[in-house]
């Protein structure tokens, strides 16, 4: 079985990722952009996982600036190409992988007064502990963190997966999917909701989690401490 990084997998589709998306992700991501701006007001709003860039338009009309930190160079190759005349956006190219961060070697300067992280973006992380605590040092103080992730309730896990899935994950609080694209494979990271509280505690506390409408996701608000 032939494996390949997350990068890898989404630079391979990133050409074609915008028509594989349907009326009920755009749905959805209007429901999220709702949420998000119920949470996060105007201010410099790191978008992590940008992808091709798809919440950028509704980030620019609600938000004063976006830092746009997607490492899949193909992927934000796209987002680029489509708002290349907009001065808001500051795109990250260099310090992408947030394992490295810290209070001494920070990726950019600015505090995020808000941060989104939609679309299963956290399930493609597998130690999601280190993600909360390399995340923080770049969150001002009350910074509100959005995060979309992979339905983990026990019948969509049984629907779109297996009873057997939905078992293991319960019993484990973490779950690896491995996807199949064109014989390649790539490992999908999913998470109990437990799990992700346990993880952010330290960092961040929890505000809602909620069911996005239209879609396999739910939301999670978290604070920075």
């Amino acid at each position: 079985m032939e494996k390949e990084s997350v990068n890898s997998f989404y630079n391979s589709i990133a050409h074609a990722y915008e028509n594989q998306l349907t009326d009920f992700d755009t749905r959805a991501r209007e429901e999220i952009a709702r949420l998000f701006n119920h949470y996060v007001h105007k201010g410099i709003i790191l978008d992590f996982g940008g992808g091709t860039g798809l919440d950028l338009p509704w980030l620019l009309t609600s938000q004063d600036r976006i830092i746009f930190v997607e490492p899949s160079s193909a992927m934000r190759a796209e987002a680029k190409k489509k708002f290349s005349h907009e001065s808001r956006i500051s795109y990250l190219d260099e310090r992408l992988d947030f394992t490295g961060w810290s209070e001494a070697q920070l990726p950019f300067m600015e505090k995020a007064d808000g941060v989104l992280v939609n679309f299963a973006v956290l399930n493609c992380i597998e130690d999601i502990g280190c993600f909360f605590e390399r995340i923080a040092f770049v969150c001002k103080r009350n910074c509100p963190l959005v995060i979309i992730v992979i339905n983990p309730g026990f019948v969509p896990m049984t629907r779109n997966y297996s009873i057997f899935a939905a078992f293991r994950l319960l019993y484990n609080n973490k779950l690896t999917i491995l996807n199949n694209h064109e014989g390649i494979y790539h490992e999908t990271y999913l998470y109990t909701i437990g799990a992700i509280k346990r993880a952010s505690y330290k960092y961040f506390a929890c505000k809602s989690v909620q069911r996005v409408g239209f879609s396999n996701f739910v939301a999670i608000c978290l604070v920075k401490r």
